[in-house]
């Protein structure tokens, strides 16, 4: 099976959680703001992802700026601490986030396992004046199978060293018009220290984030993807050296409601 940094995470696994039931009621931001105080639960980045400093060369080239951190309100930092609560009732977390665009969140839950500190990055979004967690849809494989996911973690890292290292964890977080429909949308780039690199999107347009973009991967502790990555025209444009397990089905990926023709062919 293919090692999956995050499903050694002790911080999760003492916290197994049911498949997440249908949105609560909504909540008016103002009742929202009126949560327990939240001054000890919600903690300021070491750096805040949307500003990191990229530490290697990337093999995603995608034009556009890296997205602002705007401030946090008392309905989202209610948000950050719902989200950390939720996630962590048994295993002491800590939470920070960032504000990358108006109506998203991405939030970082960190706690200690024995040796080892555990990360793990959500997305939230603000639909009808409140905060849900995004779904992300499960990796498909060539034999029809789907990796053992956890539903809505974005990206994940665990390390033996005492703080996150610059090119591990969310080392970009962009807001590229990648549906072509002259909005905003998310665009996170993801690397473990174990060498696995992928993009997650979500778009303004939709009520989820989309498939991951991977870039490399390891099967078992040998490489099984390794791909460059060029956004153009509402397509991932994908330069493939290895594709051991036929997960990227040989082509580009177009993005979500995109009707242009494949630029790379």
């Amino acid at each position: 099976m293919r090692r999956e940094s995050f499903m050694g995470l002790l911080l999760i696994a003492c916290n197994p959680r049911p498949p997440e039931a249908e949105a609560p009621a909504p909540k008016s931001e103002a009742s929202a703001s009126q949560a327990a105080p939240v001054a000890d639960a919600v903690h300021p980045p070491d750096a805040a992802p949307a500003k990191s400093v990229v530490a290697f060369e990337s093999p995603a080239k995608i034009p556009g700026e890296l997205a602002p951190n705007l401030e946090l309100g008392d309905a989202e930092r209610a948000a950050v601490t719902a989200t950390c609560k939720e996630l962590g009732p048994v295993a002491p977390l800590q939470c920070d986030a960032t504000r990358p665009l108006p109506d998203y969140l991405l939030v970082r839950l960190f706690g200690q396992a024995p040796s080892m500190t555990g990360y793990q990055w959500h997305v939230l979004k603000r639909i009808d004046g409140r905060w849900v967690r995004m779904e992300l849809p499960l990796d498909s494989f060539e034999d029809g199978a789907d990796a053992p996911r956890w539903p809505d973690i974005v990206c994940a890292v665990q390390t033996r060293e005492p703080k996150l290292a610059p090119d591990q964890g969310v080392v970009r977080v962009m807001h590229p018009d990648l549906n072509l429909d002259g909005r905003d949308d998310l665009l996170i780039e993801c690397r473990s220290p174990e060498g696995d690199h992928d993009l997650r999107y979500c778009l303004s347009n939709r009520n989820l984030c989309e498939e991951r973009v991977w870039l490399r991967q390891f099967w078992d502790g040998k490489l099984a993807i390794d791909a460059d990555v060029e956004f153009r025209d509402g397509w991932f444009v994908r330069t493939i050296r290895t594709d051991t397990r036929k997960q990227l089905k040989g082509g580009n990926l177009r993005v979500e409601g995109v009707t242009t023709p494949d630029p790379g062919r």
